[in-house]
């Protein structure tokens, strides 16, 4: 098993090295075409190495993840503040949350 602090360290360094590609795809796709086939590879990826419990088991995490900071995020959304808690679009140079003015909600 990796330590924390290792895992977290490749985890970062994966995603900077995956920005070029993201980047490069992201111009031909929109933003949620994007997402929904990143988690489409990360779920075949994951039956693939892990089999269906474990790819269920770490999606179920994720499922827990969402329904516990889903709600604060649904808040802050409402209340007009900026959204980002990953800085997601400063990694990646993709603008995930957009700015309230720029929605019709």
């Amino acid at each position: 098993m990796i330590p924390d602090k290792e895992f977290l360290n490749q985890f970062e360094k994966c995603i900077s090295d995956l920005r070029p590609a993201i980047l490069e795809v992201a111009k031909g796709h929109k933003t949620g075409v994007l997402m929904g086939a990143m988690l489409e590879v990360s779920l075949r990826m994951l039956l693939l190495s892990m089999g269906s419990a474990g790819a269920l088991r770490i999606f179920g995490g994720s499922v827990a993840n969402i329904s516990t900071i889903g709600p604060l995020i649904d808040e802050m959304i409402k209340s007009g503040s900026v959204v980002d808690p990953l800085d997601f679009t400063q990694i990646t140079g993709i603008k995930i949350v957009p700015d309230s003015n720029d929605t019709i909600h």
